[in-house]
């Protein structure tokens, strides 16, 4: 067989010889076109494997973690306790609220409606990725439990928040569009729930978030960095502050100016002084105060009241002290309560 096609190879050689020198220059440009072809083709597919490739490795790219020089000369704000840093222009200024979540940063503009909070959660559900903690987050919603951020929607971006696993959405307004960023972002222990509106976060209206606004924002947030040292729980102890008691508040304390009470706790006798939270404003963390009962379905249906409603049911209050349940944080000498409610038998 071998020696059959070496015969039909020296044949189709000795035809060539023969034919006119046109002849053979038209024959060899359709070899040259063909091998062209060929090695086109391969280079094409070389070319969009090497382009595939590029795209995942763009993936991976750690998203605002590189500063540029413009922020070089910013104020820095460090946060040893909670282990992060970040810059902000200088016709911006930062301060630091305490909290039922220990402490919330703000970053406000005397020039740009912007404002910026940072507010760090300890990690006490020890969730291990950020798929965990959406999942677990959402469980909390679907079972009417405190979630520090609300409702996480359907369609969020994944993105890394220096190194760290995070997620984004926007925020929007029927009338005002675009009104604002949130981030969230799991690190060492704590998971940071980052908000950016067009407002300061103290207070005022909403307004639409705009490119100026978004382009400050990622600036800002390129300056974002976390401390290399392991958050110290020994000294902080913050993971033992999230609390549940059950209480009989004391009717003569109520303090309707600081929106406190003192209670008798009912499982050791000690007094507490609880303290609630009834601001409104965008993302506010308030006291939820409520009755729950059962129907014949075994369905928990929760009424939802205010301070003046607690006040007034325990001074109208005939016959035993059933006890009321806290869910909160423990702060020096008080307890700053995430939730008040009792169970209607």
């Amino acid at each position: 067989m071998n020696s059959n096609f070496k015969f039909q190879i020296e044949n189709w050689l000795k035809y060539l010889r023969s034919l006119p020198d046109k002849k053979k220059k038209a024959i060899l440009w359709v070899i040259v076109g063909i091998l062209a072809v060929i090695l086109g083709l391969f280079w094409i597919k070389s070319s969009i494997s090497r382009f595939l490739n590029l795209g995942n490795e763009l993936e991976n790219v750690q998203l605002f973690s590189i500063e540029n020089t413009e922020t070089a000369s910013w104020i820095k704000y460090v946060n040893e306790e909670y282990k992060f840093e970040i810059k902000y222009p200088e016709d911006a200024f930062s301060q630091e609220v305490s909290t039922s979540s220990a402490i919330d940063i703000y970053v406000n503009f005397q020039t740009n409606r912007l404002g910026l909070r940072i507010s760090p959660w300890q990690n006490k559900e020890q969730y291990k990725t950020i798929e965990e903690l959406i999942s677990g987050e959402r469980e909390k919603q679907v079972q009417e439990k405190f979630s520090v951020f609300g409702t996480i929607p359907q369609n969020y971006t994944e993105i890394s928040l220096n190194n760290a696993p995070a997620i984004e959405w926007n925020t929007f307004h029927e009338a005002k569009g675009k009104i604002g960023t949130i981030i969230i972002a799991l690190n060492d222990g704590y998971y940071y729930n980052i908000v950016a509106r067009a407002d300061p976060l103290d207070g005022g209206y909403l307004s639409e978030f705009t490119e100026e606004n978004n382009k400050i924002f990622r600036e800002i947030l390129s300056t974002f960095k976390f401390l290399d040292k392991p958050s110290d729980l020994s000294k902080n102890e913050f993971s033992e502050q999230f609390i549940e008691l059950t209480v009989w508040p004391d009717v003569t304390s109520f303090n309707f100016e600081e929106k406190s009470f003192y209670a008798k706790n009912l499982n050791n006798g000690d007094i507490v002084k609880v303290i609630t939270k009834e601001q409104e404003c965008y993302q506010c963390i308030i006291t939820k105060i409520y009755s729950q009962s059962e129907d014949e379905n075994k369905i928990i249906i929760k009424e939802f009241h205010d301070f003046q409603w607690l006040y007034s049911t325990l001074r109208d209050w005939e016959g035993p002290s059933l006890g009321f349940t806290v869910n909160g944080v423990k702060e020096d000498d008080h307890i700053s309560a995430l939730e008040i409610f009792y169970q209607i038998q």
